[in-house]
Parts: C-alpha cells; sequence; structure tokens
C-alpha cells in the first residue's frame, strides 16, 4: 500500500503512512491500513546506515568547511531510511537511537550541529615564515594518523612508533569524538584531557564506592578525577572558577599550574581533540599517544590516600595495583569532558599555557618584565642569538611574582611592552657570574615591582568583569574558529618583515611566531575540580573515557574489578554514614 485508500483523507497522495502497536495509520487521517511489520534486521541496517552517513559526513567536513555532493546525498538517504525505521512507533528498541541520528544529521545539514574538532582541523596552519602549509588535519595524519617505519635497531635514543593497529584505534576514537560533539553541540561544551593508562583502577574503583556510601547511580558517562573523602572540604571551597581564579591571584601574584597548591584544583585542556598540535608539552593527543599526562601521577598514592579516607583496609592495594596491568595500554586515557552550557562559565576558563588567563595582552607584557634570555644558535664564533622557547620564558616570569604581592599606592603604571619598539630589543646579559647576578637584582627594582603588580591588578579585574569565560568564545569556536585569528597577526606579520631580528616576535622566536599563527589551535582552558560541579555526577557534565583496551582485556578487568571491590567492601568496616 503506497498510499492512505480514504478518500477523505487530506493528506497529499504519496506514501504517508506510519505504523504503532495497534498497526498501521495514516499519518494525517488516522485510516488503518493493512501491511505487514518490517522486518526487525531492516530496521537495525537502517540505523546503522544513518551512523555511517554521519561519521562520513562529520569526516568529510574535516577536508571542507561545507556538506556538498555524494556527502550531502549520503545523509539525506541515510534520514529516509532511519525514518523508515520509525514506523515501528514509540515501543521499538531502535527508536530512540534513530531520533537522535535523525536529527543530528538534519542540524548537520542545517549547519545547526557543530563540532570544534572538525573547525580547527579545517583551519590554515601558517608557519613562522607566514606561510600556509594546508589544513591543521594534514599535521594530524602525519603526527598520529600515519604508521611510522619500523625502528632501525641501530639508531641511538628513543623514537616515536605507531603502528597500523594503533592508526585504526585513532582514527575510530576520532570519530566517536566528533559524534559526541556533534550530538552534544546546542547543549555542551566540549573539553579534552589526558592521563596515564593506570589511573583508571583508582577511578573504576571510587565509583563503585560512591554509589555504595552516597548510594546515588554514577552515570557511565562520568569519571573522578579526584576523590575526597567523606570528611575532605579541599574541593569543596569553591563554587565557580572565577572566585578560585581571583583567590589564587590575590595569593600568588599570578596562576600557575605548575604550582603544587593550583594543579591540586583545575586540570588543563585543549578545546579540540588535536588542540596545541605539534606543541608536545600542551597537546593533549600527544600524551594520550604516550601514556602519560602532562604530570606523571602515582595511582598507588590516589589509592592509599582515598583508603585512608574511607578507613579501608590497605592489604589489597597490591592485588589492586596487578589488576590493572589488565588495561596497561601503550596509550593512556582520552577525556572527552562536556560541559553543560549554562554551567560552563562556573566549571572553566580560557587560558595560555601554564594555565595564565587567556589575554594576548598579557602575554606580551609578560615577555617585557624582568630580563629576557637568550641562547646561542651554535657555538660557531659570531653565531645569532636566539630568545628561549616561550614556555621556558614564561617559567621564569612567573616566579618573579611574589607570593604575596604588596598593593602599590599611586596610579597605574604603564607597562614596558607599550614604550618599546620593534627596533628597541634589550642586549644581552654578560660579564661575570656577580655582575649577571647583581644586574638580575636591579632588574627587579622597583619598577619591576609596580610592573607586576599593575599585571595583577588588571588580571583579577579582567577575570571579575568576565573577559576570561568560555562561553564569550566557545559557541563561535564550534562553528568558525579562523574568526579568532590573532587580532594583530597582520600587525606582527609586517614587525617580522620590517625587523626579522627582533627577539620579541622575530623568526629567533618561532614558539611564539607560531602561537600567533595559529591562535585558534592553542587556545586553551582549565576546568575547576569542584565538589559543585566537575566531581559530582548529577551535574549534568559528561566525562567520556576513550581508551584503546581490548575488549576482552576490558571484559576481564571488569570482572576482576567487581569481585575485588565486593570483597575490599564487605570485609571493611568503613565508616559509612
Amino acid at each position: 500500500m503506497s498510499h492512505c485508500d480514504n478518500s477523505h483523507c487530506p493528506g497529499p497522495r504519496q506514501p504517508n503512512f506510519i505504523e504503532d502497536q495497534r498497526g498501521t495509520r495514516c499519518l494525517y487521517c488516522g485510516h488503518r491500513l493493512v501491511r505487514e511489520h518490517q522486518p526487525v534486521d531492516e530496521v537495525a541496517n537502517a540505523v546503522l546506515a544513518l551512523e555511517l552517513a554521519t561519521t562520513t559526513a562529520a569526516n568529510e567536513l574535516i577536508h571542507r568547511r561545507h556538506i556538498r555532493g555524494g556527502i550531502r546525498r549520503l545523509l539525506h538517504e541515510g534520514i529516509a531510511d532511519a525514518r523508515k525505521a520509525l514506523l515501528f512507533g514509540p515501543e521499538s528498541p531502535l527508536d530512540a537511537n534513530a531520533r537522535d541520528l535523525v536529527v543530528v544529521a538534519n542540524e548537520l545539514l542545517d549547519g545547526v550541529a557543530t563540532s570544534p574538532t572538525i573547525q580547527v582541523l579545517s583551519d590554515q596552519f601558517v608557519d613562522r615564515e607566514f606561510n600556509p602549509r594546508g589544513p591543521v588535519v594534514d599535521g594530524t595524519r602525519r603526527r598520529f594518523l600515519r604508521p611510522t617505519p619500523p625502528l632501525d635497531p641501530n639508531a641511538t635514543g628513543r623514537s616515536r612508533t605507531i603502528s597500523r593497529r594503533q592508526v585504526d584505534a585513532y582514527k575510530l576514537i576520532r570519530d566517536k569524538v566528533i559524534r559526541n560533539e556533534l550530538s552534544g553541540s546546542t547543549k555542551f561544551y566540549s573539553f579534552y584531557h589526558a592521563q596515564t593508562p593506570r589511573m583508571r583502577i583508582a577511578q573504576d574503583l571510587y565509583k563503585k564506592v560512591y554509589e555504595k556510601y552516597y548510594r546515588r547511580p554514577v552515570p557511565a558517562d562520568f569519571h573522578f578525577f579526584r576523590y575526597p573523602g567523606p570528611n575532605d572540604r579541599t574541593f569543596a571551597e569553591f563554587d565557580n572558577v572565577t572566585d578560585f581564579l581571583v583567590a589564587k591571584i590575590e595569593e600568588t601574584g599570578m596562576i600557575d599550574d605548575n604550582d603544587g597548591g593550583t594543579k591540586r584544583h583545575i586540570i588543563s585542556a585543549n578545546l579540540s581533540l588535536f588542540g596545541s598540535l605539534g606543541h608536545a608539552g600542551e597537546e593533549t593527543f600527544h600524551y594520550f599517544q604516550i601514556g602519560e599526562g602532562q604530570t606523571p601521577l602515582d595511582p598507588r598514592w590516589f589509592i592509599e590516600k582515598f583508603f585512608g579516607e574511607f578507613g579501608f583496609d590497605t592489604a589489597p592495594i597490591a592485588q589492586l595495583m596487578a589488576a590493572a596491568e589488565l588495561t596497561d595500554t601503550v596509550e593512556g586515557s582520552l577525556f572527552q569532558i562536556m560541559v553543560p552550557a549554562d554551567l560552563v562559565d562556573d566549571v572553566a576558563y580560557m587560558a595560555h599555557p601554564h594555565g595564565i588567563p587567556f589575554d594576548d595582552e598579557l602575554l606580551d607584557d609578560l615577555h617585557y618584565v624582568g630580563d629576557i634570555q637568550y641562547r646561542w644558535q651554535d657555538l660557531e664564533p659570531g653565531s645569532a642569538l636566539a630568545r628561549e622557547k616561550m614556555n621556558d620564558e614564561l617559567t621564569r616570569k612567573l616566579k618573579l611574582f611574589p607570593q604575596r604581592p604588596a598593593v602599590v599606592p599611586g596610579p597605574p603604571v604603564p607597562l614596558r611592552s607599550a614604550l618599546r619598539t620593534a627596533h628597541d630589543p634589550k642586549p644581552p646579559v654578560t660579564g661575570t657570574k656577580e655582575e649577571r647576578d647583581k644586574l638580575a637584582d636591579d632588574n627587579m627594582s622597583r619598577r619591576y615591582r609596580l610592573e607586576l603588580n599593575e599585571l595583577t591588578r588588571r588580571t583579577i579585574l579582567r577575570a571579575r568583569q568576565g573577559h576570561y569565560r568560555p562561553s564569550v568564545y566557545l559557541q563561535r569556536y564550534g562553528q568558525d574558529s579562523s574568526q579568532f585569528h590573532h587580532p594583530q597577526q597582520a600587525h606582527f606579520a609586517q614587525r617580522q618583515r620590517e625587523a626579522p631580528d627582533h627577539i620579541g616576535h622575530g623568526k629567533e622566536s618561532p614558539h611564539e611566531l607560531i602561537r600567533i599563527q595559529n591562535r585558534p589551535l592553542f587556545m586553551q582552558a582549565r576546568l575547576l575540580l569542584s565538589q559543585a560541579h566537575m566531581l559530582d555526577p548529577a551535574s549534568g557534565i559528561r566525562i567520556f573515557r576513550h581508551t584503546t583496551v581490548a575488549p576482552p582485556d576490558q571484559a576481564r578487568y571488569e570482572r576482576t574489578l567487581d569481585q575485588m571491590a565486593d570483597v575490599l567492601i564487605h570485609s571493611s568496616r568503613p565508616r559509612w554514614r
């Protein structure tokens, strides 16, 4: 039956029937039809076809900003197949999945669904000579999505290897990440963080204890980054990230996530899966691939502390660590943290490396506070000088801030970055060690102290005014990341042409030049670990953990952990409420 046989039906003379539990009926007049049920396999195949179409379209957008030609047709066909699958009515177990996929596919076609990862990968990468090198996706292929040749047994030093199996696994994770971004693009903002694989045992154990202790279920797409005990108030001090940011800057002069007291409360994150590509010290996917986080974590320390909080017997810890080896892959855990849009300003702030608030003027000013150090490019007499790497310089400059900055009365002091020119680089430090030490002391004179205090004052003011809120950036970032190119990009290009040896932004500062030219790629965030949000499974935050653990190993690990957790909980006498 291709259309309704009711002569009074107001619907068009084309297929317009739908099937529910009572049979087949016309979508427009409700007239019952006689039609055999569609085989379940056909429904499953329709949903799978739409899943394939959606993922293919997402990957195609990595190469082009718009869907064209065959990709558009593929999506339309997938939507049509899924709509046929929905004829089974609301009781069909595949309905929810099919409906979600139809919505995502339509939004993708209409330009509503967005993916930060797709947008960044399709952006042009510009090198230190200010030449476009092609889309960022080309860099991901060279770095992660192409097998490397076998290691030379006679070569010295450690070389990075990627097998065909790893490439396939990385592509699968990439596709899952993009699917999650697309399906949640109207409700969530995504952030990316990586850790050592051995932390999984602590995270999974805590979920099991949390459910029994608090008598609340923990969603499958939620994981803990810290393990506060029932009496631990460490993570209850700040309910929102702005209060934390202001308090830490007032305490230390400037935020620095290498400081232990700060690191305890925040985690670093990129805004897209391959964010900070090529800058290994800031690149999430690099840490995932090598199986380490930016800072080494000792799972045993976390578990021992956790056991102490809950009063567990520590004897089984050795067995737990042995169980962790079941999932001890070469790669680590890659976390896709999806924060609801209405919570994101309480959970995260936009950042540069070291957790410095995302403020180009602040970063530029830091270059001119205190001394600037140089290195010889080679050992040949008369060789040129180059400024130290950006991260090394920031590490030094952050140490210049006093632990408790004094309030200096009087009007704000003009910052030195506004006074210097491209033709006025500071000469290198020379002389004996005593002379260099004296010069360093002189550099920390009242003038520099005034500048540091002005940077502290201005950053606190801007934090309170909301300059570093992610909501200011992220909606537009997922739609078109290229609009976040550095506002003075053309100025720096001209500056480099006029004074190529200028230390601040000349050819001898490649890290800084590349950061300026590829600003969207290097935009970061920091997330506050608070019991109000990131450590509360009921907060609505979704934390997906992507790994390369083989399914049989994962199943063995789950069984082992379930058994050990049951024995641990029933044999111990924890301080239950």
